[in-house]
């Protein structure tokens, strides 16, 4: 009788052992090779991301420091509204025109921007009133053109002075400009 219990016994023991110890030890086996492979994955990724990203720093580092300056100029990464006012305040002093009347209004893209759903671009009108005679308005709008900042005239209205002249120098210029920057 003894040797019949024997292998049983021994036949209970492998299969208990199997349940109770080697199958839980299987699934968590293969959730670690799965998590294992999520990891390789992931660093295959990120290889390619640095790649990616060494690549373009070498484009980035071949646009000179000058060059650098000027696209930012035309396109910065933040909307400085005083910065903006100022500098087309300097381009009127030039032509010893003064802006008055100055509102700003910003506003954002309704273009999808390159990452994620939101615009990658805002903008901003600003509208201002000059006096200026015709030829001296015509050479700010040049200079305005040529400031370096993206810029796009929206609308003009102007009001003709009288034939006594204006006692503020000239014709009534009402000018919305809008300008743009990077979010």
């Amino acid at each position: 009788m003894n040797r019949g219990i024997l292998p049983i016994l021994l036949i209970a023991t492998a299969i208990g052992l199997f349940v109770l110890y080697i199958n839980p030890m299987l699934q968590e086996t293969k959730e670690l090779r799965n998590t294992y492979s999520q990891y390789d994955t992931t660093l295959e990724q990120e290889s390619q991301l640095r790649q990616y990203r060494d690549a373009l720093l070498a484009k980035r580092n071949m646009i000179s420091d000058q060059d650098m300056q000027r696209l930012e100029s035309f396109l910065p990464d933040n909307i400085d509204n005083i910065r903006l006012i100022i500098d087309m305040n300097n381009i009127a002093s030039q032509h010893k025109i003064q802006i008055s009347g100055i509102s700003l209004t910003s506003t954002v893209s309704t273009q999808k921007g390159r990452i994620g759903d939101e615009s990658a671009i805002g903008s901003v009108a600003v509208t201002f009133t000059v006096n200026a005679q015709y030829t001296v308005f015509l050479k700010f709008l040049n200079d305005l053109q040529h400031s370096g900042r993206l810029m796009d005239v929206e609308s003009i209205n102007f009001s003709v002075a009288d034939s006594t002249g204006s006692a503020l120098g000239g014709d009534k210029y009402t000018l919305t400009v809008r300008t743009y920057w990077l979010k």
